[in-house]
């Protein structure tokens, strides 16, 4: 009677919170940047997310994403931003990174406000 009771409970409470797996992790982007030119560094980072610049530099930046779910209980996820600055010459002159941006969320069905879409 027992087992019966809660698994009814935990049927209840996986509906009650939209909750549709036990639990998940995502772990996108690249975690540091490395070249030292624009071939080099799309070579081994992959595309950049995000491309911007004039006609001296070009900025480049990729997200590196990571967090977990589990059960709908608990929900975490960081984003953090790497970036490279290339000349005109297509020489990396400069890289680094942001600071981390985090989201905790206990009893709530995804992170908030980060919530992990994959697009690509």
């Amino acid at each position: 009677m027992r087992k019966l009771l809660s698994g009814m409970i935990l049927v209840v409470f996986i509906m009650l919170t939209g909750c549709a797996g036990l639990y998940s992790q995502q772990d996108f982007g690249p975690t540091s940047i490395s070249g030292s030119n624009l071939q080099e560094v799309i070579q081994q980072n992959g595309p950049p997310d995000v491309v911007g610049g004039n006609d001296q530099y070009m900025v480049m930046t990729w997200y590196h994403t990571d967090g977990l779910q589990v059960l709908g209980l608990f929900s975490q996820a960081n984003k953090k931003a790497l970036g490279v600055a290339i000349d005109k010459n297509g020489n990396v002159v400069s890289q680094g990174s942001g600071k981390d941006g985090q989201s905790l969320t206990i009893l709530g069905p995804m992170p908030a406000p980060v919530s992990i879409v994959e697009t690509k």
